[in-house]
């Protein structure tokens, strides 16, 4: 295991998390899930494949499912700027932006902060 496989195994032990699969191939499409902060707190995590063509609109469905039966009242998630596709995807969820977080990811890139409010 290594780069996305440790961050995956990790995440998905912080807390709730679920995965889409391909049925026919056995292979995961996505995997997303929320890591509890607090008891009204969590931050929201997502690995899509980048191979999941048609099969996207089954995952958004899933994880605006998963997100409405969360138990916190305020869902955080850090979204890297150069990445136009998440930003849409993150307003897409009921995320709305709170602000720019400079250096943020341990690239140096920064992040911008959303937050989904219940």
């Amino acid at each position: 295991m290594g780069g996305v496989e440790d961050y995956a195994s990790t995440m998905i032990s912080l807390g709730p998390a679920f995965s889409l699969l391909d049925l026919c191939s056995e292979r995961v499409l996505g995997i997303a899930g929320v890591w509890a902060i607090e008891s009204h707190r969590a931050v929201a995590w997502a690995i899509i494949d980048g191979q999941i063509g048609s099969d996207y609109i089954h995952y958004h469905k899933a994880v605006c499912k998963f997100l409405d039966e969360c138990e916190y009242k305020r869902i955080e998630m850090a979204v890297d700027t150069s990445i136009p596709q998440a930003k849409r995807w993150a307003e897409m969820l009921g995320f709305k932006l709170e602000g720019l977080m400079e250096r943020y990811f341990a690239n140096g890139s920064d992040g911008y902060l959303y937050a989904r409010i219940k």
